[in-house]
């Protein structure tokens, strides 16, 4: 049976550029308040005294600081993980029919977000992600417009992590 490949983590690459882009910038922008010259430390908070001013932007750069930190390491980290499983081969694969499909219901015009996890088994294997998941794995839900269905050939490379089934690969019987 040949398969087309539809997901694959090495050609995706590490796709959470824009969380560490926010961050870094949040914390390049707190550090200039804390370092800056006088007049910049006591900007969002000029009513203040200096001290307090000072001790507000001093926490504030402490927290953006924390804040980089556990984005490196919550999404890179995971990233490479994840491309070290499939280089090493230190992943499992299945391969089967798509059962018990559960996509996220669709957004009608001028609706809140449904936000939630979209859902699959294959082989007794259970799949879950959603638009919002920063791991590196497969996350196209049906209305970002993935093809997944019900009775779809499918033959996917994983890794668990932690009773939960990251997609590093998936394949579509052609």
């Amino acid at each position: 049976m040949m398969y087309e490949t539809i997901f694959d983590i090495a050609e995706k690459g590490y796709a959470q550029w824009w969380s560490l882009g926010i961050a870094a910038s949040l914390t390049i922008v707190s550090g200039a308040l804390f370092f800056g010259q006088d007049s910049i430390r006591r900007f969002p908070y000029f009513w203040l005294p200096k001290r307090a001013a000072e001790f507000l932007n001093g926490m504030g750069f402490v927290f953006c600081c924390f804040g980089l930190i556990f984005t490196v390491v919550s999404t890179f980290y995971d990233y490479i993980s994840a491309r070290i499983a499939l280089d090493r081969g230190h992943y499992s694969v299945v391969e089967g029919s798509i059962t018990d499909f559960k996509p996220l219901p669709s957004i009608r015009e001028g609706e809140q977000g449904v936000t939630g996890n979209e859902s699959f088994v294959v082989q007794g294997k259970i799949f879950s992600y959603s638009d919002y998941d920063t791991r590196a794995g497969f996350n196209k839900t049906k209305r970002q417009g993935n093809q997944l269905d019900n009775g779809l050939k499918v033959r996917i490379t994983y890794l668990n992590n932690k009773n939960d089934n990251e997609i590093l690969r998936l394949e579509v019987a052609r």
